[in-house]
């Protein structure tokens, strides 16, 4: 049994970190666990995922690459980088769909999985690569938003990759690391602003005052050299656009997204200790190991590479807490740090140290399996209002079943002291959750998308007629329905109605459809039809989403 002195005398180089290399069967094992990531990409957009699909489309039908529009004007909102890589996806593919649309961040997820697992390695040995590594990919709010459409999924990369490079640093500095720092920063700063280099510079400078590592005086001139470079390769975008517009549209967009609603937030706006509740949500099902990966750090405090994982997790929790704007999703940075930590907790494990923080865990997850199990087998009968949501997941009683046994299993050997063949079913069991909830359950969310049938239904009964598009039915439905005119005030659709005869077709969400408003003072507006999310029962109920109205001239 290795104790913690025995671990740190066998670290090697100046910085004390294991500075172990991952086995390629850990990488692959890792890899692996992120084909979720992957499956049925193709699913109807939802919320902002078709601000990058008009955006990069645009970009890729008129080859112009430096004006995000989004309808007929432009779109600043986000740094170009995560449009880009969309736009250039479409060549190979022949177009931007859904599946193009979202391939970036499950590509990018991937990387950042594949940099956790080389972290874990170099920070807290060989053998915390696979805990570390599938514990981040099957953990919920990673993996639902590298399904999606958005920035995070490249930030949160550019982020570890920037801080990987700043351990390889300090493991053994090579010529290479410090302008490869600096340049990861500036080109991860258009995936989506500051975080990109704010969260490395914050972490790398708290290591810096508690680690003092010596070759950083030798590397001030190179730093300086750097910086200057990195500062033109980040503002040469921004240049660009000025150039190609005349104006500094995107560099004030920038400004008001990243600085100004982080000092003086106008949205978003949650308590300082909002991550603090979040995370572990979030985090889950890995989060249940998240005590034993705390308890793990504090008694292996001395051991650099593990203390260096926990700084960088609660630097990065305390700058996001620090900004005005709180959102869920924006903390998902510190999770690759957290993984590692937890991961360090199921080595140590595995050497019989702190083996009960561990152990508990797996009882509990075993608990909330079986439980979940006997709920879908069993809950239909007790509770009818059950039935018909467990009736159209698919499958759903054969999953149950196996996750079930894998529960009983896990529990099983954690009870007999097999911390191995635990910490395999525990994975495993991960791994089908994640798998399940990228197929069966995002097909039972897909029953409820009205935007495809609907659009098509659109297509049929009016062909070819203009569509204006108002207030709740600019997002998906518009990129389904096709057409560009978007109306944000009741007087827009009289203007369009003006330029383009004696009616017009609006499409805008229900609620806005009964309260008279897209007719506003100077038109008559008559309802066509309306459109509803189906419903599964009282704990599902059906939903008003769209209105199809005709406009005409009072």
């Amino acid at each position: 049994m290795a104790s913690h002195e025995e671990s740190a005398g066998r670290a090697r180089g100046p910085s004390g970190f294991p500075a172990e290399r991952p086995d390629w069967r850990g990488l692959v094992l890792i890899a692996l666990a992120c084909t979720p990531f992957f499956l049925e990409l193709d699913h109807t957009f939802w919320g902002s995922e078709t601000r990058w699909a008009f955006i990069s489309r645009n970009m890729f039908e008129s080859g112009d690459w430096l004006d995000p529009i989004l309808g007929n004007r432009f779109y600043g909102d986000k740094p170009l980088l995560s449009y880009w890589l969309i736009a250039a996806l479409a060549y190979p593919f022949g177009g931007v769909d859904e599946l193009v649309t979202r391939l970036p961040g499950a590509l990018a997820s991937l990387g950042t999985v594949l940099a956790t697992g080389w972290l874990a390695a170099r920070l807290a040995g060989r053998t915390a690569v696979v805990p570390a590594g599938v514990l981040l990919a099957t953990a919920y709010g990673f993996l639902s938003w590298s399904r999606a459409a958005s920035a995070d999924p490249l930030n949160i990369l550019f982020i570890t990759a920037t801080i990987a490079v700043w351990v390889e640093w300090r493991i053994a500095p090579r010529a290479w690391h410090v302008p490869l720092f600096f340049a990861l920063m500036a080109v991860g700063g258009h995936a989506k602003g500051t975080p990109a280099f704010l969260i490395p510079l914050s972490v790398v400078g708290v290591d810096v005052l508690l680690s003092r590592p010596p070759q950083i005086l030798r590397e001030i001139p190179k730093i300086l050299v750097c910086t200057v470079l990195a500062a033109a390769l980040y503002v040469a975008p921004f240049v660009a656009s000025y150039l190609h517009r005349g104006d500094w549209g995107l560099w004030d967009l920038m400004v008001r997204e990243n600085f100004t609603r982080a000092l003086d937030a106008y949205d978003h706006v949650n308590p300082f200790w909002y991550y603090g509740a979040i995370i572990p949500l979030l985090l889950l099902p890995a989060s249940l190991w998240l005590p034993a990966g705390l308890a793990h750090g504090w008694r292996a405090r001395a051991l650099p590479g593990l203390r260096f994982a926990w700084l960088a997790f609660f630097t990065i929790v305390l700058v996001f807490s620090a900004s005005e704007s709180r959102r869920a999703y924006y903390i998902l940075p510190c999770f690759p740090f957290v993984a590692v930590g937890m991961g360090a907790a199921w080595a140590a494990a595995r050497r019989g140290e702190g083996a009960a923080w561990v152990r508990v865990p797996v009882f509990v997850f075993a608990a909330l399996i079986v439980g979940v199990a006997l709920v879908v087998f069993a809950g239909g009968a007790l509770r009818p209002e059950l039935a018909p949501v467990l009736e159209n997941l698919p499958n759903l009683r054969a999953v149950a079943l196996v996750l079930a046994l894998g529960g009983l299993g896990m529990a099983r050997a954690a009870a007999r002291g097999r911390i191995d063949e635990a910490q395999a079913l525990v994975l495993a069991t991960a791994f089908g959750l994640s798998v399940y909830l990228s197929t069966g359950v995002q097909a039972f969310r897909e029953l409820r998308r009205v935007e495809r049938p609907f659009a098509g239904e659109i297509a049929e009964t009016y062909p070819g007629e203009r569509v204006v598009f108002y207030h709740g039915a600019v997002g998906p439905l518009r990129w389904y329905v096709g057409g560009k005119d978007v109306a944000k005030r009741p007087r827009d659709i009289a203007l369009f109605l003006d330029g383009s005869g004696d009616d017009t077709l609006v499409l805008c969400d229900v609620k806005s459809c009964r309260d008279g408003k897209p007719g506003g003072g100077r038109l008559i507006c008559l309802p066509l039809s309306e459109v509803r999310s189906p419903g599964f029962g009282p704990l599902v109920p059906e939903e008003d989403q769209y209105a199809l109205v005709r406009c005409v001239h009072r």
